[in-house]
Order: structure tokens, then sequence, then C-alpha cells
């Protein structure tokens, strides 16, 4: 916001998600109270930011024991207000720009902090140059918040509106759901956007253009079924469905839907296999267990 403040526009909160952090005594403290036994603290968002401090001030530990790097400047922004010195922010804003510069060595333990929705890209990484990674969700991500409703009423009745950015897909399918609610039509302002999912997400759920959604529940689904490597990108997954369904941007919409519910229900970090109704799917289990 405030860095498009200083390029001299006027831009206006509508906040399409809303960001839940993780409670007590789950995983996220556990990785807190083991914070001195790490090389390397990751944290990958301002958010993750949060919830890892949170957690270190509920079970009272020390945050100076490891190094610490950071993704984005509003991210090193949080840890350096608490008084944590970041030794690493990558060149480029992103998880595969970090993996390639932190300095690790085979062995080093490290801890990384991410919100649910983003992928696992930077742990394989890291876990490829021979570290041993702690992968911890810090935040959950709830898309439309109610209480952003009047906020979007507010600022469609307050002018004409030059354009929406959006910095995840979620904040695209958020926003969308609230125009619907509001009976406000967000797809017609030009949208400015970080990435090809976010990019995608647009075209898709705004637009309504048969193009497929690639998000972190898709590639870990397919990747644990033994479609493709995870470690492949965006666009080998993206073909994977676009050269093989029909161009229907609703059909689309309902595979997207489905692999987010079966990824938040079933195929999570820790999987709950058994239940899961892929189980068996491809005449194989998922190379993953409960």
């Amino acid at each position: 916001m405030s860095a498009l403040r200083d390029a001299g526009l006027d831009p206006i909160e509508v906040p399409a998600i809303a960001i839940e952090f993780e409670p007590p005594r789950g995983d996220l403290d556990a990785a807190a109270g083991l914070l001195h036994t790490y090389r390397w603290v990751v944290i990958t968002s301002a958010n993750g930011a949060r919830a890892i401090l949170k957690a270190a001030e509920r079970i009272l530990t020390e945050l100076g024991a490891p190094s610490w790097a950071s993704i984005g400047p509003a991210t090193r922004r949080v840890l350096e207000d608490e008084g944590i010195e970041v030794a690493l922010q990558p060149s480029q804003s992103s998880g595969i720009a970090l993996a390639v510069e932190l300095p690790v060595v085979a062995g080093d333990r490290i801890l990384v902090v991410r919100g649910d929705l983003a992928d696992e890209e930077l742990a394989v990484a890291l876990r490829a140059r021979g570290a041993e990674v702690d992968d911890v969700i810090g935040y959950r991500t709830r898309e439309a918040p109610e209480r952003s409703r009047a906020l979007l009423r507010a600022a469609a009745t307050d002018g004409a509106i030059a354009a929406a950015v959006f910095t995840s897909g979620s904040t695209v399918r958020g926003l969308v759901s609230l125009g619907r609610a509001e009976s406000i039509d967000v797809l017609s302002m030009p949208a400015v956007c970080i990435g090809p999912e976010t990019a995608d997400s647009i075209l898709l759920y705004a637009a309504e253009k048969p193009i497929f959604v690639i998000d972190a529940y898709t590639k870990r689904i397919l990747s644990r079924h033994g479609v493709l490597p995870y470690e492949k990108s965006y666009d080998d997954f993206h073909q994977l469905f676009m050269k093989r369904l029909p161009a229907n941007a609703s059909l689309y919409n309902q595979y997207h839907a489905l692999f987010v519910n079966i990824g938040k229900d079933f195929c999570r970090k820790r999987p709950l296999c058994a239940s899961c109704p892929l189980n068996g799917w491809r005449g194989v289990p998922p190379l993953c267990s409960d």
C-alpha cells in the first residue's frame, strides 16, 4: 500500500482474504520450541513472520539462536521490528531464489514457515541441496471475509476504480465472491497481478476464460500419485490439463475446486490417505503415508 502511495496512486484496501494463524500446541509451537536447533529459519511472507513470532512468544523461546532469512522487504520489516537481524534476503522475492542463494551445507537443519496455500517448492529445493528441512504451516487463508463486503461496497460507490491489484489466486477468488455477494461487477475492472497462478485465476474466475489454474494443492496431489514430479514447472503442470481437457471454463473451475477440497480435507502436509477418495487412483497408492 505504501509503495502505491509513494508512486502517487490512491489505493483502497479491500481484503479479499483473511488470515488465521495456527492455534497453540501444534506443529508451529513445536518448531518454535526448537529454534535453537536450526541453522536457518526461513520465512516466506510477512504473515509467516507474524505467525512464528506469536508462537515464540507463547512458549517463551529465544529468537536469536538461528540465522534468519526472509523473502521480500515486508517480511524483513516484521522481523526487524522485533529486533531480529535478517542475515539473508534473496535478490529476487521468490522461494527458488532463496533456495539457490541460501548458504547451506549438507546436514544443516532449516525451518521453513509458510502459509497453507504456498507450495512446497522451497522446501523441496533445499532438501535437494542436502539440508534437513522442517516445512511448517504458520497460517491459513480464508477467502471472501464477510467484513470486507462493506469495504467493497464503499469503494465501488466512491468513484471509478482504475485497476484491481491481486497478489495471489486466492485474492482473485475472494474478490469475485465478494463482488457476487454485493452485486458489484468486479470483472469490469482492469487487473494487475503477481505470478502465473494469479494471472490464470483472473482469466478463469473473473474473465471466465478456459485457463486451468495450478496451485499448491494440485501439484501436491499429482506428485504424490506419481503423475509429475513436484519440482516440475508451473507450465508443465498447466499443459498437463490444457492438452487433455476440452476448453471449458466451467469444467476447469470444477476441476480446480475438487483439487482444493481434496487438498484441504485429505492431501495435507500430514496426509489422510486411508480416508481419501483418491486412495488407489491410477491403480497405485499415493507416494506418501498417514
